[in-house]
């Protein structure tokens, strides 16, 4: 079975000062050095907060949150 902990961070670009959100996961380790830690996940989508509320709208006009 595996565990998942999904975080929305919030990442401010300094050079353009703009915002975007980054999705992502903690999953617990299953193998070696990390066997039962949590451990950061090495992939997660990084997209502008406009695009962001722009899907969460749709999931909401479709029911799908």
């Amino acid at each position: 079975m595996s565990y998942y902990y999904f975080v929305l961070d919030l990442v401010t670009f300094p050079d353009t000062n703009k915002d975007e959100i980054r999705i992502g996961y903690y999953i617990k380790g299953k193998n070696g050095h990390l066997k039962g830690k949590w451990a950061w996940g090495q992939y997660c989508p990084l997209l502008p907060k406009e695009d962001l509320k722009i899907l969460l709208d749709k999931a909401k006009s479709r029911g799908l949150i």
